[in-house]
């Protein structure tokens, strides 16, 4: 017998890609960075968060570099 659809798609990581770096924004990255293993628990899925776009580089981020990208392609691309 073959596993439920829910549950075949929530074996699989759920990608993320965020659009700006406002209070918004990173209140959303650092919850999906910081609270991970509840989320998960709670969704049945692990969250990763791929990428977040910012136009604005140089400004000091509450998320890690390598998260950044400048080009919203990158994110709708991925």
């Amino acid at each position: 017998m073959l596993p439920a659809i829910s549950e075949v798609c929530m074996a699989r990581p759920l990608r993320i890609g965020l659009f700006g770096l406002g209070p918004v924004g990173s209140a959303v990255a650092r919850a999906v960075l910081d609270k991970n293993g509840v989320l998960e628990r709670r969704i049945g899925a692990p969250l990763d968060l791929r990428r977040v776009w910012t136009r604005t580089p140089g400004l000091p981020r509450t998320v890690d570099e390598s998260l950044l990208c400048y080009d919203p392609e990158d994110i709708l691309g991925d």
